[in-house]
């Protein structure tokens, strides 16, 4: 963070931070006073074995802050990767688990066994039993593989299959991840397309019309609701973001009223 950029290099405040993990605290005090002294003071030649104490911690938050600093460090083990594979699946530090998964593709990048498992796990309706859960399955294929076929491969069957494909990856509402991700995949295009038109109620789903950028999401973008003869917000929005203002210009009213 921007505070701890500023005090980073003053002795005092490491010493202090130091000082805090070593004395007997609330675990969520020293995990964080952790977190601190690795960022602010990567130098600190007590951190390696610090690191080593928290890996072996019985908290799950102080844990995952060492493992996540050790994989950040380049000095981690095979040790390491079980217990972020552990905390992909469930973990009580819930807060912590993005970056837990981005400290496994960050140590472990383009794992094959990473990839089944996670595909596995959107397969899935829920995840018990499954080796990961759903938003850490998601973050994984979308960050860990990006354009993958076989990723985009099984996502394309999810939006041939599902009502609600998003919650298979953890998503809800927005759709950023999977845009940015897999945006003009050709295995993705049309069965998004398909999905879209098929749920045409459902405008605030349209951001995904900036996955698929073709000449049938620009129609679902410029449909006009039966009942107002006007574009939705959402519709707006996005045509807006994936098209620009230039072609949208037939849609002003609309365009206006989001600035305002």
């Amino acid at each position: 963070s921007s505070d701890l950029e500023s005090l980073a290099g003053d002795g005092d405040m490491g010493e202090r931070l130091l000082h805090l993990i070593l004395t007997p605290n609330e675990p969520p005090i020293a995990a964080y006073a952790l977190h601190s002294l690795c960022t602010g003071w990567p130098s600190n030649s007590r951190i390696p074995g610090l690191l080593q104490s928290g890996r072996r911690s019985v908290d799950p938050l102080l844990q995952i802050v060492a493992v996540c600093h050790r994989v950040k460090r380049r000095d981690c083990d095979q040790k390491d990767r079980e217990i972020l594979l552990s905390f992909a699946k469930q973990t009580p530090a819930y807060h912590w688990r993005s970056d837990g998964v981005r400290a496994l593709l960050e140590g472990w990048p383009r794992d094959s066994k990473m990839k089944k498992d996670a595909l596995q796990s959107i397969l899935k309706p829920t995840t018990r039993g499954a080796p990961f859960s759903h938003d850490a399955a998601g973050q994984i294929l979308f960050d860990g593989f990006p354009q993958d076929d076989e990723v985009a491969a099984t996502i394309a069957e999810l939006f041939q299959t599902d009502d609600y494909p998003q919650h298979r990856f953890g998503l809800n509402i927005d759709w950023s991840a999977l845009v940015n991700a897999f945006k003009g995949h050709h295995l993705l295009v049309g069965p998004v397309d398909d999905w879209l038109e098929e749920k045409s109620e459902r405008f605030w789903e349209c951001q995904l019309c900036l996955l698929t950028k073709s000449p049938r999401a620009l129609a679902f973008l410029t449909k006009p609701s039966e009942k107002t003869g006007t574009i939705s917000e959402y519709q707006a929005r996005w045509l807006v973001e994936g098209w620009g203002m230039r072609r949208s210009e037939e849609h002003t009213s609309e365009l206006q009223s989001l600035r305002h």
